[in-house]
């Protein structure tokens, strides 16, 4: 890459960083105290879950995020029971500062320690299922749902009752694609619903889910998905880029509530006014084509 390229996706990238700062000065802080530990896929490795984990923050949030690449509900039910597998080192993608991607080693080990040592009041699943769209999107759900999925909602549950998901959020790969991903995120929510009777039953708050398949048809700048994705809005076909990841962390925030304030104020409280979004784009390399070298990152939790 020249330098000169390199130099204008370093400024395309501080000028995005001012509109966030300037966004984030608009949010109440009204998660002053809480602890929210936020897991998921590449969704919450990269862009989008490092929006969602500054926005937690600038609501009063301390934030613990572990997002993985290509997780779905049995790798994060294997890692929360302790069950050993072959990979319990895996190489997985996070986002740098200058806008770019870089391959890491993620220790399921020390991301289980992390989790028990955190004590949060609040479980976010920021985003999760869109791995496991192959079982959801099919008859096979109930099987997939028996065996991974009702057991992490299970797991989650012990470790704070106030567990929210956000189900896979829809792509660049197409309509026909995305259509598959809805069916696959109805599917999630008619586990997450059949789990929730029981423990309703028991008089236990249940998993609150939401389904975020319309994320692309709430904000006007971010076109329907055709056969052609936007390259202004995808680094790649999947994942988002800064501007549009920031419009992704809205919705995810929008969802998040402090406990304590529950009573008083049902509703989701999000984010105070319209955001900010610009229409810089930061190259972001794909994920087929990332440089394999391992590196470490000092901004980002792993």
């Amino acid at each position: 890459m020249s330098y000169k390229l390199i130099f204008e996706n370093f400024r395309n990238y501080l000028s995005e960083e001012k509109k966030v700062i300037a966004g984030t000065a608009e949010i109440e802080r009204d998660l002053e105290g809480q602890r929210i530990l936020l897991i998921g896929d590449s969704q919450v490795a990269g862009h989008m879950g490092r929006q969602l984990e500054r926005q937690l923050s600038a609501r009063g949030a301390t934030v613990l995020r572990l997002g993985h690449t290509g997780s779905g509900a049995r790798y994060w039910n294997n890692l929360l029971s302790g069950t050993p597998v072959s990979q319990s080192k895996r190489r997985q993608v996070v986002d740098l500062p200058n806008g770019r991607t870089r391959w890491v080693i993620s220790d399921r080990k020390t991301w289980k320690s992390q989790i028990d040592n955190f004590a949060p009041t609040s479980v976010v699943v920021g985003s999760l299922g869109g791995n496991d769209r192959g079982v959801l999107q099919n008859s096979k759900y109930q099987k997939h749902g028996d065996k991974h999925v009702i057991p992490l909602l299970e797991r989650l549950k012990t470790i704070n009752n106030n567990v929210i998901w956000a189900g896979p959020a829809p792509n660049g790969q197409g309509l026909r694609a995305n259509k598959k991903r809805t069916t696959a995120a109805d599917n999630l929510g008619k586990l997450v619903d059949q789990y929730n009777k029981g423990t309703e039953a028991e008089g236990t708050p249940g998993v609150k889910y939401h389904s975020i398949s319309d994320l692309l048809e709430t904000h006007p700048g971010l076109e329907p998905t055709g056969d052609k994705p936007s390259h202004k809005y995808w680094a790649d076909k999947i994942h988002y880029k800064p501007p549009a990841a920031r419009h992704y962390a809205d919705r995810i925030s929008s969802f998040i509530e402090n406990p304590r304030l529950q009573s008083i104020q049902p509703t989701g409280t999000g984010i105070t006014g319209e955001p900010l979004y610009g229409d810089e784009e930061i190259e972001s390399t794909s994920l087929s084509s990332l440089d394999t070298d391992i590196e470490d990152t000092k901004d980002i939790t792993i």
